[in-house]
């Protein structure tokens, strides 16, 4: 069950939970999912986030506040000039990166940066999940994404250093079911490749979920782009029932907050 609130509302009761991104990294869709949405059709054509949703899940012991900040610059601004708003009472931050979008690493990584910076000095202790998002199985084990995840993987390590925190870090992706929440082994993935055809036959129908499967390097990174024709072989029926693990995220969240 959730609560739709304006961005003012009061945390008091609840631990507040807050997802934070470039746009278009997929944080409204992992939100959609903790509410149990399976729907494929429907997360694919979620719009971007207005400023900031609030929703409040009941029945979580204690309640969760979840606060799904829109990822455009205009409002990533406004969230950093207000940091005693928005980033006060924090128990969890949720930092979502779209491993596809390589060419907004850095930009993403910044913006880490300056969140981690704002809840050091709102929310001391605060707990930290960074979700590296979009891994589907059908481009994760792919020379030029495992160079992108080895690259962001030390990226994230050296912030977190800086900023004296220690995070959980996963990989995500609304494909695969059972393994949503694969530790990044950078090289040890194990995915289901009956799924393959699957996700591939999903992105050719669902325009917003293609992503760049083929996507250049960040800076410094050397990688090598692999290709293959898309394939369908199952109904659109069968795709509904494909995302996120829920039960599995829920876990994950609640053993933070309970640190």
């Amino acid at each position: 069950m959730f609560f739709l609130m304006t961005d003012n509302s009061k945390t008091s009761t609840g631990q507040k939970i807050g997802i934070f991104g470039l746009d278009n990294a997929g944080k409204t869709t992992i939100v959609e999912v903790i509410e149990d949405q399976k729907d494929l059709g429907f997360l694919a054509n979620l719009q971007p986030t207005i400023r900031v949703q609030i929703r409040k899940f009941l029945s979580m012991a204690p309640d969760w506040v979840i606060w799904d900040f829109g990822g455009q610059e205009i409002y990533r601004q406004e969230y950093l000039k207000m940091p005693e708003r928005y980033f006060h009472a924090l128990s969890l931050m949720i930092f979502v990166i779209d491993i596809q979008n390589s060419t907004r690493y850095d930009v993403a990584l910044q913006y880490f940066s300056e969140c981690m910076k704002c809840a050091n000095l709102n929310s001391p202790n605060y707990q930290i999940l960074v979700l590296l998002h979009k891994a589907d199985p059908d481009i994760i084990t792919t020379p030029s994404m495992q160079q992108n995840l080895k690259y962001l993987k030390g990226q994230i390590s050296q912030l977190l250093l800086k900023h004296q925190r220690t995070a959980n870090i996963y990989c995500s992706t609304i494909f695969n079911a059972n393994l949503h929440l694969s530790e990044v082994g950078l090289g040890s993935l194990d995915q289901a490749s009956t799924l393959t055809p699957m996700i591939r036959e999903a992105k050719s129908i669902h325009r917003t979920l293609r992503g760049n499967q083929v996507d250049a390097a960040p800076k410094g990174v050397q990688a090598v782009a692999d290709s293959g024709k898309m394939q369908k072989t199952r109904g659109t029926k069968d795709l509904k029932t494909l995302s996120l693990e829920r039960t599995r995220m829920i876990e994950e969240f609640r053993a933070l907050l309970r640190k």
